[in-house]
């Protein structure tokens, strides 16, 4: 079993998500983000203020993590406990 497929994600207050089908909207005080999961792999299912990516069978375990990653990576840039240098490390300065 994977690990990490089975390792629930916190939503922070004041993160609202809403799941439409395959769309994960996730909405925070730093912005709106569409996170686009895999449907024929897993699903993601919200409980008790966390979300849990689901998988149906066995022949989906080698995504199962994959699947969650994306989810919680694509929900941290909402998260207002991050600054942006934080969120993006994509901005280092080179040098």
């Amino acid at each position: 079993m994977s690990r990490i497929g089975r390792k629930p994600i916190p939503l922070p207050k004041g993160v609202v998500v809403k799941i439409e089908g395959d769309v994960i909207n996730v909405q925070g005080p730093k912005g709106t983000v569409l996170i686009h999961s895999f449907p024929a792999v897993s699903h993601i299912e919200q409980q008790d203020g966390n979300l849990l990516a689901v998988r149906e069978n066995d022949s989906q375990a080698a995504v199962h993590g994959l699947a969650r990653a994306l989810v919680n990576n694509g929900g941290r840039r909402c998260d207002p406990r991050l600054d942006s240098r934080t969120r993006d490390r994509r901005h280092r300065i080179q040098g």
